[in-house]
This record gives C-alpha cells, structure tokens and sequence, in this order.
C-alpha cells in the first residue's frame, strides 16, 4: 500500500511559496518555502490570509511505486503538468 501522508508537511504561514527544483541527476520532490528571499524560486504562490493550517504533500518524484516486472519508479517522473501560478485561501 503507498502512504501518500508519510512526507507530509504542515504550514501556517500567511503567504508562501511551493518550490520544485529542476532536477539535476537526482530526482527531487517538491516542496514547500515560507523565506520570501527565495521567491525567486516559486513555482506557486499561496495566499493563507487566515493562516489556516495548510497540509502539502510532494508526491512527484516522492513516492516510489514497483512495476510488475520489479523496476521501481516515482509518481509523475518526467510530467509536464500545468500548475496554476497562485492560490488564494
């Protein structure tokens, strides 16, 4: 059974950013930054007006899956999804 919860991480803060670095020999999931001196490197913007707790759950190039013939690969290893740019909450 694959734990989509195990890498899961909390946050309050009132604006963030969700960070997902190219990766470069290794894979890397994604992640969550609340240092404005790195906006720079958002992929996406979240606005927490009522700092709410905020759950995030990198699941590209995090969870490992096993194909029937025993290989081991991730979730959405070379994917090109569209993210939106900014979320509000």
């Amino acid at each position: 059974m694959i734990d989509f919860f195990e890498c899961e991480t909390e946050i309050n803060s009132e604006f963030f950013g969700i960070c997902d670095d190219p990766d470069t020999g290794v894979k890397t999931p994604a992640y969550i930054d609340s240092d404005i001196g790195n906006e720079n490197k958002w992929t996406a913007v979240v606005n927490n007006h009522s700092k709410a707790p905020v759950y995030f759950n990198p699941i590209d190039n995090n969870i490992e899956i096993k194909r029937e013939n025993g290989e081991k690969t991730t979730i959405f290893p070379d994917s090109n999804i569209d993210m939106p740019t900014h979320a509000t909450g």
